[in-house]
């Protein structure tokens, strides 16, 4: 099954010092500033 953006989200912001901020208008995930992950719309 694939994972949804909201399991993604929920994983992400489970890990460490990880802080949820928008980039370009889409969700990233970042820790000390940098970013790891972005969520991509359809």
């Amino acid at each position: 099954m694939p994972c949804t953006p909201s399991d993604f989200r929920r994983v992400a912001l489970s890990l460490p010092e990880t802080e949820e901020r928008k980039h370009m208008n889409h969700p990233d995930f970042r820790v000390a500033g940098k970013i790891f992950a972005t969520l991509l719309s359809k």
